[in-house]
């Protein structure tokens, strides 16, 4: 089963949304962070919405990743703690 995200428009998995809003006694999926705080500052306005017309990226920038591990020791490279 898919759901779609109201502001959107993006089909999804219900496990896989970013958020899940609750409006009108009916729960709604959204795909971004972005449609989260858009659906969520004029739920009526997307929900009245018969197309989608906001300009989402394809791709939403996710968090950013933490530094790659070290492969060698600061041993192996010939510097040593202070």
């Amino acid at each position: 089963m898919f759901e779609y995200d109201p502001v959107c428009g993006k089909r999804m998995n219900p496990t896989k949304a970013y958020a899940t809003v609750e409006e009108h006694g009916e729960l709604f999926y959204l795909c971004s962070r972005l449609c989260q705080l858009m659906f969520e500052s004029d739920p009526d306005e997307y929900l009245r919405s018969t197309e989608w017309d906001c300009e989402v990226p394809a791709v939403v920038p996710r968090a950013r990743r933490p530094p790659a591990r070290r492969t060698t020791t600061l041993k192996e490279e010939g510097r040593h703690h202070v």
